[in-house]
């Protein structure tokens, strides 16, 4: 099963955007992963992220699976508690 890490998403060293949104590494490395984790911290900041947003938009378009962690534990982890 392929993941999606964002890290992992481009090369670090010689970074290239790509010219497009379409031709970027995030959208290409998301394309390939079966699933996408979106860890949150306890405010969510990733979500004020351009980026972050970007990959929960690409993710939800392209139908992938879901998965959010946040410090409580998984999104449906029935046991979860605040």
């Amino acid at each position: 099963e392929a993941m999606f890490i964002c890290t992992f998403a481009n090369d670090q060293w010689h970074v290239d955007l790509g010219k497009t949104l379409d031709t970027s590494p995030f959208y290409m490395a998301l394309s390939g992963a079966e699933l996408v984790l979106l860890m949150l911290d306890k405010t969510g900041s990733a979500l004020g992220r351009i980026w972050c947003v970007f990959e929960l938009h690409t993710t939800l378009t392209k139908k992938k699976r879901l998965e959010i962690a946040t410090p409580l534990g998984m999104m449906d982890d029935k046991g979860m508690q605040s």
